[in-house]
């Protein structure tokens, strides 16, 4: 696990496998990474897999100017 700092908030990633097609997901709040764990050991053997934490949810945080609208966090996904 680590965290990724980015315009409008630090994000909490969880990245695993090598080959593969490439999966990508944000937990289900309140859910937070660890819960998702079992989940990405199995996907890793076939896949290469990221999830993350939806900035202001577990323990990502947001910065000055995120606003918590559909658009702030769709940017933060972007980013």
């Amino acid at each position: 696990m680590r965290t990724i700092d980015l315009p409008l908030a630090k994000i909490r990633v969880r990245t695993a496998g090598e080959r593969g097609p490439a999966i990508l997901f944000a937990t289900d709040p309140p859910n937070v990474l660890e819960h998702y764990g079992a989940l990405v050991a199995k996907l890793k053997q076939d896949a290469r897999v990221a999830v993350f934490e939806p900035a202001g949810f577990g323990h990502s945080r947001t910065k000055k100017g995120f606003d918590h609208s559909w658009d702030a966090s769709a940017q933060v996904v972007e980013d």
